[in-house]
């Protein structure tokens, strides 16, 4: 973490064969030469930016490079004599960067004879060309001649031992293609974006040569220098906020048949049963009829009381068969050693909670619980996490927040924290789509640590 926030400039050395390969360094080593690589990302990602970053780092060890691109971008780069916005005008007129106008060009043979010319004019030793994008190609060109004129490209270069990126963005209309263009190069890149109140970026390494590579999601940011990765939020917090049921514990909770009893007890003290709304949680539907039942003249405390007293003795049940997750109590252990702040927050009732952290021998690990009786409003609301923070002494941007349930992701997303999702509770890869990370279970946190600690 740097003192002026958490996005830190990555320089390392370059990794051994035998290390696993991270977008991190993807802008640190030489790229290997002939690789042919696929840069998948929606517009605005900062597809572009990567690739003229790589080639702006090529032009300064005195290797020459080529981008083609559309007109527009031509003409910008030819005027201004900027790549994003590093100054190239030597460059330029040294003949170390060549640039080659794609737009409207329907016949492959035509761009291999305008890109076999511009070889010949640029100084060498020529390392990298850039086709920004194969979306501009297809506005004139077939899709079969697009793959043709690609793998003829990446054969050549790789002759030569120069390497390419090809940039691509992702559609409907483009998936089949992409597809098929994943096979034939030899490395691709994947860039994603989310936008939940502010646009966050993500890299990972899809596949990259014979190497081995992590496939993690890496948050990343566009500054004045280019991409920036974070200091990755499971990296560098000092603060992890669990769920417990479904990620830290199981407790063999049968939800439908509970929801059907509180539904009983809620239309049995007066509730509409056609107010009952399926799509909301237990908790949600109990204040809806509380609120109701006052506001109707009707007692809303007795409902409340009745209610949750049966969800404490149906919890209390299960709390006595409770049993930790695989690789959890490891987990916590390796943040009690790194003097990490580690807080429980639960929809649980608290004594609930707490007979289950001691039954699963977790309550040692834990810094604070926050039951849902500890908060006016508990997850998905982002009180529940933000209270946590604050009673830790914590900060959003330094706070992973972890869960199955989708409650969990909504509330870290909308506290500005990392958020990453397990598949070990009711949770699946579509329901947690909007988390950071997604994790088989909180056991591969292990691995997450190993590989970005390196």
């Amino acid at each position: 973490m740097t003192p002026s926030g958490n996005i830190i400039k990555v320089t390392c050395k370059e990794p051994s064969v035998t290390e696993e390969l991270t977008p991190t360094e993807i802008l640190e080593l030489e790229l290997p030469p002939g690789i042919s690589v696929l840069i998948v990302g929606p517009p605005g990602s900062g597809k572009t930016i990567l690739a003229q970053q790589l080639v702006y780092r090529a032009l300064r060890k005195g290797k020459s490079a080529i981008v083609m691109a559309s007109k527009s971008q031509i003409n910008a780069l030819r005027l201004q004599e900027k790549i994003f916005g590093w100054d190239v005008s030597l460059d330029l007129s040294e003949g170390r960067l060549g640039l080659m106008e794609i737009e409207n060009v329907g016949d492959p043979a035509e761009l291999n004879i305008g890109l076999a010319q511009i070889i010949q004019e640029v100084t060498p030793p020529l390392a990298l060309v850039v086709v920004d994008s194969l979306t501009v190609l297809m506005v004139a060109m077939e899709e079969r001649n697009i793959m043709k004129f690609t793998e003829g490209l990446a054969r050549k270069l790789q002759d030569h031992r120069v390497s390419s990126l090809l940039l691509a963005t992702p559609t409907k209309e483009t998936e089949d293609f992409l597809t098929k263009m994943k096979s034939l190069v030899s490395s691709v890149i994947e860039i994603r974006l989310t936008e939940i109140g502010t646009i966050r970026r993500y890299m990972r390494i899809f596949k990259f040569l014979d190497r081995k590579h992590s496939t993690l999601w890496y948050p990343f940011e566009i500054t004045n220098e280019g991409i920036r990765f974070a200091a990755s939020a499971v990296k560098t917090p000092d603060t992890f906020l669990f769920d417990l049921d479904g990620t830290l514990v199981t407790m063999e909770l049968d939800f439908v048949s509970i929801r059907k009893e509180v539904d009983d007890i809620l239309v049995r003290w007066g509730y509409p049963g056609e107010l009952l709304d399926e799509v909301k949680s237990t908790l949600e539907i109990i204040q809806d009829a509380v609120f109701y039942l006052k506001t109707h003249n009707q007692d809303g405390e007795g409902l409340k009381k009745e209610a949750e007293t049966y969800l404490e003795q149906v919890e209390m049940e299960a709390a006595s068969r409770a049993q930790p997750i695989q690789g959890a109590r490891t987990v916590l252990q390796i943040l009690k050693k790194k003097k990490r702040k580690v807080g429980i927050i639960t929809r649980n009732h608290r004594e609930v909670a707490c007979r289950v952290l001691k039954r699963c021998n977790l309550e040692q690990y834990v810094d604070l619980l926050l039951a849902r009786d500890d908060v006016e409003r508990v997850k998905p609301h982002p009180d529940h996490v933000l209270e946590a923070i604050k009673r830790l002494g914590s900060e959003p941007e330094k706070t992973v927040v972890l869960g199955d349930h989708h409650y969990e992701i909504e509330a870290g997303n909308e506290a500005g924290c990392f958020t990453i999702g397990v598949l070990t509770g009711s949770g699946t890869r579509k329901t947690l789509k909007d988390a950071d990370l997604i994790l088989n279970s909180v056991e591969d946190l292990r691995e997450v640590f190993r590989t970005v600690g390196r």
